[in-house]
């Protein structure tokens, strides 16, 4: 097991909850990009879809250190947490970008108009099972991420290759859908993880927008999908 990383020396200024979409011609499709920081990382549309493509074959759980009643710098910081708890068992992540409509006010989404709408962006990790552990020592590595600095954590999604569950603090496994998709994976997201009556979407992986992006990204374990 190696030692966990402490990430607390990163800035938060570099996460922005602003996403600008355009299409790229490089990679052929629409792109988000950060606005008003100085992250220039980039989502790809389709890059989750084709991450899942890639790990069909492999066990993965889905899982996040955020939660709504606390602070984006809190979140940030919980979910630096969380990743060095996975680095110190040596499984590195996909930075998922999700996000979903809320009202600002507090009340029910479809009680406003589209332009009061706003998005709440969230991140989250994508984990595949290393091809040497067995499903069961993945299980409690995973189950060990639900508990940061104390706190009990929002279940994970987890994957065992005959279909996607709901895996909780607990231990126990609640089945979701025999067929792993990305519309399975944000409904099972958005009613088992989130407990929310609105729609969640991944927007994609995050990715640098830069060769020096890349090696800080492999430096923290991160890992990138091959468009």
């Amino acid at each position: 097991m190696k030692e966990q990383k402490d990430f607390s020396f990163l800035p938060f200024e570099d996460y922005s909850n602003s996403l600008l979409c355009k299409y790229s011609k490089s990679y052929k499709a629409k792109v988000y990009e950060y606005t008003n920081c100085s992250n220039h990382n980039l989502i790809v549309e389709g890059s989750f879809n084709r991450l899942l493509s890639q790990m069909k074959e492999k066990d993965f759980a889905v899982l996040t250190a955020y939660r709504s009643t606390l602070t984006k710098k809190e979140n940030i910081m919980r979910n630096r947490n969380l990743r060095g708890i996975l680095n110190a068992d040596e499984m590195g992540v996909h930075q998922l970008v999700g996000h979903w409509r809320e009202n600002p006010n507090g009340s029910d989404y479809r009680d406003a108009e589209e332009n009061e709408l706003v998005d709440a962006v969230e991140r989250s990790y994508f984990v595949a099972k290393p091809d040497s552990m067995p499903f069961e020592k993945f299980k409690e590595c995973i189950l060990k991420c639900l508990t940061i600095d104390g706190q009990t954590q929002d279940p994970a999604i987890i994957s065992n290759g005959d279909g996607i569950y709901c895996l909780y603090n607990t231990g126990s496994l609640e089945y979701i859908a025999e067929k792993i998709s990305l519309n399975k994976i944000n409904q099972a997201y958005s009613q088992y993880i989130k407990h929310l009556d609105i729609p969640f979407v991944f927007e994609g992986v995050e990715r640098p927008g830069s060769n020096m992006g890349l090696f800080a990204y492999e430096k923290n374990g991160f890992k990138t999908v091959t468009l």
